[in-house]
């Protein structure tokens, strides 16, 4: 048995707005690309597709007895086909997009922070919130508020309403808010990706998902303080340990946005006696924490339309990224994903772009409703279902080469200004940088499988804070990711 792992997750680095690339508040109604009763710019849609590549589930409702609790897939369409929640796209998607674009954080809860003492007495200071910490590194990074000067690529993008349920009644003002100029539907199942990547058509439950249901093992839910050592690092950049009852927001600052790592592919396939690692080791013991689902397989694939309107030619090509940033990265989504489920390559197929100006003028009335089109490859149109009839009819059109033209999208990959987000991006979202197992941190004693009492790690962790693991930033430049040990002071 390995005695090291990574921990299931890790963090896309914090950085403080870009002013070249956000606009003052008071300037939002006066750009024209962000004038929702006008056209300027880019207006179409992006086909899309969704390959699991590990199990995955995305849960819609709970049923069965509060013993023994089982969750229900989510479903969409009239036919009630599987399929994966638009929400949840979207989110991933925008999550990258701000980390690209240097965005403020479009959610994020606050928190009341707490430590106990020696004898076990809870204490909650008064200064120590989630925003507390986010406000010390700039304050433009929290939530939309009345105290922001700008808005940021990911707000304009997506859209945001201002916070103003703290202001005091004098203060109080209409919320500022924008509506999303991106609009991502809900992904259905189409088929199932066999031997040499032919995707075989089917709706068909007992074909997209894995022979039988699973109990998960325990998925522990957030704690409302997390813990010091792997979500903050020092301000001064020392790599000393952070212990919770010296948490501050003077001192410390948080690692960023938190993004889950992939498991080894190896460990996406059942064992020979069809057990799975995301799976139980006892049905029946603590069953009121555990939950049954029905996974879909690997290999099982959804498509969806992300629909733009007005969009400036470097925020398509930055949107484009945030679906696939690299080549071998892969999203997570869904339910488990501490626990090695869903793993998903999303990847866009074709990009039409409507003129809006001219399908409102009488001679685009009768006009197809897109004029120009390009796509991600050679092989796109077989990975576009024929159910998009508009799109289709492109296909025996020239292709736009968006890429090349004065007019066209510029190149994100080979920017400076990207180069680092997009080499950490790379590490932490492809499966291949895993070279040990992934999971919540244990001890020897516990092992790769335990479920229960992971406090431990944690305790012991904390004993001799001269030689306990802190987790660390990522460095650009490092094409690895780092290494836990199951007895952090052995």
């Amino acid at each position: 048995m390995t005695e090291q792992f990574h921990n299931p997750y890790h963090f896309l680095p914090l950085r403080s707005p870009a002013p070249a690339r956000s606009i003052h508040r008071d300037q939002l109604a006066a750009e024209p690309h962000l004038n929702h009763g006008i056209y300027e710019g880019f207006s179409g849609t992006i086909i899309c597709t969704a390959e699991c590549m590990s199990p995955c589930f995305l849960g819609a409702a709970r049923e069965g007895a509060i013993t023994e609790p089982v969750s229900l897939p989510f479903r969409t369409g009239h036919e009630e086909r599987l399929g994966i929640p638009g929400t949840s796209l979207r989110g991933l998607i925008s999550n990258i997009y701000g980390a690209l674009t240097r965005s403020s954080l479009r959610v994020l809860e606050d928190k009341q922070y707490s430590y106990r003492d020696r004898n076990f007495v809870k204490h909650k200071p008064p200064n120590l919130r989630t925003h507390d910490f986010f406000r010390r590194t700039d304050a433009e990074l929290l939530p939309f508020n009345p105290k922001r000067t700008r808005i940021t690529p990911e707000e304009t993008l997506f859209g945001f309403v201002e916070d103003i349920q703290n202001l005091s009644a004098e203060l109080h003002h209409p919320a500022l808010s924008f509506a999303s100029r991106v609009q991502v539907a809900d992904a259905i199942a189409w088929g199932i990706v066999g031997d040499g990547s032919t995707l075989r058509e089917t709706q068909e439950d007992r074909d997209l998902r894995i022979e039988t249901p699973v109990v998960l093992k325990i998925l522990a839910g957030p704690k409302d303080t997390p813990c010091s050592a792997l979500y903050f690092r020092n301000r001064d950049g020392n790599a000393r340990y952070i212990a919770r009852n010296e948490l501050s927001p003077d001192r410390h600052e948080p690692m960023g946005r938190k993004i889950y790592l992939h498991h080894r592919r190896s460990d996406w396939v059942a064992s020979s006696g069809r057990t799975w690692r995301f799976q139980t080791a006892n049905r029946q013991s603590d069953r009121k924490q555990k939950t049954e689902i029905h996974p879909v397989r690997p290999g099982a694939v959804f498509h969806f339309p992300v629909r733009f309107d007005n969009l400036l030619a470097d925020e398509l090509a930055l949107l484009l990224t945030a679906i696939k940033p690299t080549k071998q990265f892969l999203h997570k989504l869904g339910m488990g994903k501490p626990l090695g489920l869903g793993s998903i390559d999303i990847r866009w197929r074709g990009v039409f772009l409507v003129d809006r100006k001219r399908r409102y003028s009488p001679d685009g009335f009768s006009a197809p409703r897109y004029g120009r089109h390009f796509l991600c490859d050679d092989d796109a149109w077989r990975w576009i279902p024929a159910s998009y009839a508009a799109e289709h009819e492109r296909r025996h059109q020239d292709e736009w080469n968006a890429w090349e033209e004065p007019d066209g999208l510029p190149l994100i990959g080979g920017r400076q200004e990207f180069a680092d987000i997009l080499r950490i991006l790379e590490v932490l979202g492809n499966p291949a940088t895993i070279d040990s197992p992934v999971h919540t941190p244990v001890t020897t004693a516990q092992g790769n499988y335990c479920e229960t009492e992971t406090f431990e790690w944690f305790v012991n962790n904390q004993k001799a804070p001269a030689r306990a693991q802190q987790l660390k930033p990522l460095d650009p430049a490092s094409r690895h990711l780092q290494i836990q040990k199951f007895d952090p002071n052995a």
